[in-house]
């Protein structure tokens, strides 16, 4: 609960392979970080998670502000807060 009480302080999105976020938000109703993006592989290197989201950030209209975003090798899903 402290990484999600900084990201609140700071504005800042929280990037994470720790599924334990989805169920702290949507089952203890705490308040919500701006956004969470969950990536639920971690891919064979460490940079694939940094390459996935400059490609999105780049190439379509991703804001994952007030969503919690999972992203995954079938693509991309996101659930508003």
């Amino acid at each position: 609960m402290e990484v999600i009480a900084l990201a609140q302080e700071l504005n800042a999105v929280i990037l994470t392979f720790d599924r334990d976020y989805g169920d702290i938000i949507f089952k203890e109703h705490i308040p919500e970080p701006p956004a969470v993006v969950f990536f639920r592989s971690k891919g064979s290197t460490p940079t694939e998670g940094a390459l996935r989201i400059i490609e999105l950030l780049e190439h379509k209209a991703f804001d994952p502000t007030g969503r919690f975003t999972v992203i995954s090798s079938a693509g991309l899903r996101e659930r508003p807060y």
